[in-house]
């Protein structure tokens, strides 16, 4: 009789350590996902900012609003890559006067919210993503 319990008991023993193993590996693997996800999207807002950005500082763009309106290649991208744009921010800090060789830089920040992959809350993640290039502006 004693060995039957024994059997039991090692058999509960080993199912305990399967759950705490298991929980650390879907703990793992949801992290993973999650940060190759932020990622990701980290790139993707980088590229619309230089998408934005190049559109910024052609000699034919004399204004910010050109840049960050609905239509400006920025914000194209980040509807084209399935970033929501309505928590969004494209923005022209240094703004775009015209000349060659000012510095043009624009902004791109988006809530990590609305690009989560799992939402899963263990996980440190940042609040936004932002992302900024500059380039000289071409023209006369």
């Amino acid at each position: 009789m004693a060995r039957l319990n024994r059997k039991c008991t090692r058999r509960g023993v080993s199912l305990v350590e399967m759950s705490v193993v298991l929980s650390l590996l879907l703990t793992l693997t949801l992290g993973a996902a999650e940060y190759g996800w932020m990622f990701l999207k980290s790139e993707q807002i980088v590229n619309a900012a230089r998408a934005g950005v190049r559109y910024a500082v052609t000699a034919d763009v004399t204004s910010v609003a050109q840049v960050t309106g609905s239509n400006s290649p920025a914000v194209v991208f980040l509807n084209q890559t399935g970033i929501p744009i309505h928590g969004s921010t494209v923005s022209v800090p240094t703004g775009v006067t015209p000349g060659s060789g000012n510095a043009v830089t624009v902004t791109v920040s988006v809530p990590y919210s609305d690009v989560a992959l799992t939402g899963f809350s263990l996980l440190p993640v940042p609040e936004t993503l932002t992302a900024s290039v500059s380039m000289a502006k071409e023209g006369p």
